[in-house]
């Protein structure tokens, strides 16, 4: 959501930000998170996330050096420190953990580049771990943590990232968000940290504050307590004016986040008041940890948070942008629906593979990466909230043959690929054209400029269905040489197989094709390829089904998936096995490699190689153009045409396992900054999901998305480094 008096700002600030990438970016990804985590962005750019891993009684980080695309195996950072005190709040905490610290919060030295990461539960510990190398080693050292006025020490646990101060007398502070669990004081003046023990009996009167160190961490001061009792789980950033912009879970009342500020570097707190719009999350009089961040811009502030958007769940995690010092908070959108409750932010740093990225962790066991351009970025569509719902709900699928990376990846991909030939009709069609055997007709080969010939050749692939294609051979001297074969089958181009052999109908024909670099077969054959560009069924007009009395619309496209459902099969099906016929002759071909075999399209023939490459494992390199994405949108919008559907796909998986049934061959994934067809924030999320899967697979090297700067077409500039690297493997 934005609101329209802040679109102008947003849009000024979005075009002389330096921050990249520049286009709407949003990836999601599983992650396991035990307890809690915690995140920070080293000053190398270095993406850290930390977890509490209580049954081994440590803290480990996992590290990405090139902004969160991949990431190190776990680094322990330190053991559980013993806190010499009760830390059962009145027996309710139970296990060998209590009484022992936690992963509390982190804060990066911007003076000397230092990593602190803090310890601590209902109190703090008396130690914290330091890295001195962007987080690839790790310290234990004892720190001096003061009490505050009321005899009470502050503690990390749950809470935002410190911050250092940039502006005023004491740049160079360390500012890190904290709070007191006050509890009971015995006679003897010993206090008990108390959470809901006691039966809440001192549940209101804990409190938030700060903690300061001006010597490099090895001494924190608390700040005065914050305004406002009942507060916990703060978060805080230093504003351009050198102000300190403070925001606390209510935890026991109804209502929104408690804020206020600092115009003393963090010692005391001015201004409390609950916030006129952010709410403090559900349950409504408990609350829920909210996330913090300030963007990196030099020349005005940029606030973000984050929180679960439902009132009556911890569900649909949110964030939410403020242009205006935090005064409002005009543009929100929704990153995941669904489980999220406690999350964490930090943005990337300029200069390095982080810059322009938020990222989020949720104690979910899950993890993003985004920008402010997709924040910003307006909905693909925009469905009724009635609709949108409805269409949520019966879009969502059973996914039985989902990637689980629990399970044997052969044995996955097996079943997942025997399923798919049934759902798609495609294992139908084989039984009952078990006994067909297809014959191909040769045409009389034409020679194109002395370096490659071109023959229209004719195969029958069932009875009645005959499929025009064109064999593109180039110059062969030593007539037993192999050589790779692609195959390329066209989209919505009734004249596509012509345009992708170079055979036009015409001038214009030419001049339109050439512009665009669609004659892919043509620069295949100029290359040493066979090319083979075959008609697609519905496509081609060639092998149209006709739509008589315009009963479905006119698009026989359409009506030849109508015709299809009612035998039971699909045109995806029909498709896949007319290339699966074309690659049966090919292979015999005395000068085709079948160990090399490269598969692309655009549009409809990139849908069509994608479900090609991932039925049949012939095919080594897969180039699916302007096509591969998730079938709907985040919205529910349908991305791909009629004949491109295969009912029920959601119950089987989605385009994700699709991409992942390429695997371990190699599979690039191209499309245009400006296609209006297909949404780049869902291009990237379920690119993301392919990436694990591939990784799983043990080579996440052979899988890559690469954006041309045009429109709907092919970018031979991208493919063909692609294709020769992992022909050459």
């Amino acid at each position: 959501m934005i609101r329209l008096a802040h679109i102008g700002i947003a849009s000024l600030l979005l075009q002389s930000a330096a921050a990249v990438p520049k286009a709407p970016v949003c990836e999601i990804w599983e992650e396991e998170i035990p307890i809690m985590a915690h995140l920070a962005v080293a000053m190398d750019g270095t993406v850290l996330l930390f977890k509490e891993q209580r049954e081994k009684g440590i803290v480990e980080v996992k590290r990405s050096e090139d902004g969160g695309a991949t990431w190190s195996a776990p680094i322990k950072v330190g053991e559980r420190a013993d806190l010499h005190a009760d830390m059962s709040d009145d027996g309710r905490y139970k296990g060998e953990h209590v009484g022992f610290s936690e992963l509390a919060n982190a804060v990066v030295d911007e003076n000397t580049g230092d990593i602190m990461v803090f310890a601590g539960g209902l109190k703090p510990a008396s130690v914290l771990y330091r890295s001195k190398d962007h987080g690839k080693t790790w310290k234990t050292e004892p720190i001096v943590m003061k009490p505050d006025k009321n005899g009470w020490l502050a503690t990390t646990y749950c809470c935002d990232p410190g911050v250092t101060l940039r502006f005023g007398p004491k740049k160079g502070r360390l500012l890190m968000p904290s709070q007191v669990f006050v509890g009971s004081v015995g006679p003897d003046g010993k206090r008990t940290y108390l959470n809901k023990g006691q039966g809440r009996k001192y549940f209101a009167k804990r409190y938030s504050n700060a903690l300061y160190s001006d010597d490099g961490g090895k001494t924190w001061t608390p700040s005065e307590p914050f305004p406002i009792l009942g507060t916990s789980e703060p978060g805080l950033v230093e504003l351009l004016d050198g102000s300190i912009y403070y925001n606390a879970r209510t935890h026991v009342r109804k209502g929104n986040k408690q804020i206020g500020r600092s115009v003393d570097a963090g010692e005391t707190w001015i201004d409390g008041k609950e916030d006129d719009e952010l709410f403090d999350g559900p349950p409504d009089e408990y609350g829920c940890k909210g996330a913090l961040v300030r963007l990196p811009f030099d020349d005005r502030d940029v606030l973000v948070f984050s929180s679960p958007g439902r009132r009556d769940k911890r569900e649909d995690i949110t964030v939410r942008v403020s242009f205006d010092r935090g005064e409002t908070w005009p543009v929100s959108r929704v990153v995941r629906k669904g489980p999220g409750n406690y999350t964490w932010l930090a943005a990337g740093r300029k200069g390095t593979p982080s810059e322009g990225f938020i990222y989020l962790v949720s104690n979910k066991d899950w993890m993003a990466r985004f920008n402010l351009e997709w924040i910003m970025e307006k909905p693909f569509v925009k469905y009724p909230e009635k609709t949108g719902a409805y269409l949520e709900r019966i879009q969502r699928g059973d996914r039985s043959h989902a990637f689980d990376k629990s399970k044997d990846f052969e044995e996955w991909q097996k079943d997942a690929r025997s399923a798919l030939i049934e759902l798609t009709g495609l294992g139908r069609m084989r039984r009952s054209l078990k006994d067909f055997e297809p014959k191909v007709t040769m045409g009389e080969p034409k020679n194109v400029a002395g370096v490659l010939s071109r023959s229209l050749f004719f195969i029958e692939t069932e009875p009645g269905i005959v499929i025009p294609f064109y064999f593109l051979l180039p110059r062969i001297r030593d007539k037993k040489q192999r050589l790779p074969l692609l195959l390329c089958p066209h989209g919505h181009d009734t004249l596509g197989l012509h345009s992708y052999a170079g055979a036009f109908k015409n001038e214009d024909h030419r001049q339109k094709i050439l512009g665009r670099e669609g004659n892919i077969a043509e620069q295949a054959a100029r290359r040493g390829y066979i090319a083979i560009a075959p008609a697609t069924r519905g496509l081609a007009e060639e092998v149209l089904v006709p739509d008589p009395k315009n009963r479905h619309g006119n698009r026989p496209c359409r009506a030849q998936l109508m015709h299809c459902l009612v035998g039971g099969r699909t045109p995806v099906a029909e498709r896949v096995w007319d290339m699966q016929r074309l690659l049966d002759w090919a292979v015999k071909h005395p000068n085709v490699d079948p160990n090399r075999i490269v598969m692309t399209g655009n549009s409809g023939g990139g849908v069509l190689t994608a479900y090609t490459a991932a039925i049949d494992p012939r095919i080594r390199v897969a180039i699916p153009s302007c096509s591969f994405t998730s079938m709907t949108s985040s919205e529910g919008f349908i991305f791909h045409c009629d004949c491109c559907m295969v009912p029920g796909l959601h119950n089987w998986g989605g385009w994700a396992e699709l991409g992942g049934l390429v695997a371990p061959r190699h599979l690039l994934i191209v499309h245009g900054v400006k296609d209006g067809l297909h949404h780049r924030s869902d291009v990237a999320k379920v690119v993301r999901s392919v990436r694990e899967i591939f990784g799983a697979a043990e080579v996440p090297d052979r899988i890559s998305l690469k954006w041309g700067e045009g429109g709907h077409r092919f970018y031979p500039d991208l493919m063909w480094p692609f294709i020769e690297e992992g022909l050459a493997e």
